[in-house]
């Protein structure tokens, strides 16, 4: 709008004045001048209401005050009052043996679809343990969890565990609570 509102008031001067340079004997459009003086003025302090702005947003403590919001967001929708454990088992099932199950893109995790990897492991009556979480770097060919009894280990698997996760070129504060932190902790050492 800013931008907008300058550039149009400048090409408006520029018009008024090349209408009344192109005739001199003609009296100066004086409603046009005055109304590209007002346009220049209005749009002068649309820039300094948007740098007041601009600098505003940038300090520290509204940095830090943003950050804090959007981790606390994070942490009430990944932290829902209620939630239980999925299993109270006590054994350890992966002392069985697992087998790896691989990613097949390099990536940040971004986000795991924990409830469809779930549903899928008890139908497969298999024990899934992630070895990634939210903000870990995941190269092509490394293992994003481990599956026992190795038997259940099949492509069909790694196919689903693969599109259950999430992988993008930079960390987001989707379901990583630490990224969270980390810009919290460079907004206050600003």
């Amino acid at each position: 709008l800013t931008l907008g509102l300058l550039l149009g008031s400048s090409a408006y001067s520029i018009i008024v004045l090349r209408a009344a340079s192109i005739d001199a004997e003609m009296p100066p459009p004086h409603l046009a001048v005055n109304l590209a003086v007002l346009a220049f003025v209005l749009s002068m302090l649309m820039v300094i209401a948007y740098v007041h702005a601009v600098a505003t947003s940038i300090q520290a403590h509204n940095v830090a005050a943003s950050v804090a919001r959007e981790l606390h967001g994070t942490i009430e929708r990944l932290c829902a009052p209620g939630d239980t454990p999925w299993t109270d088992r006590t054994d350890d099932p992966l002392a069985r043996g697992t087998s790896p199950l691989l990613a097949r893109a390099d990536g940040f995790v971004q986000a795991i679809d924990l409830q469809r990897l779930r549903d899928e492991a008890v139908r497969r009556d298999a024990v899934l343990c992630l070895t990634r979480r939210p903000g870990d770097f995941v190269a092509r060919g490394e293992a994003l969890a481990q599956v026992s009894p190795v038997a259940r280990a099949d492509d069909a698997f790694e196919d689903i565990l693969n599109r259950s996760v999430v992988l993008g070129p930079h960390r987001t504060a989707i379901q990583d609570l630490l990224f969270g932190v980390h810009q919290l902790e460079g907004a206050i050492a600003l």
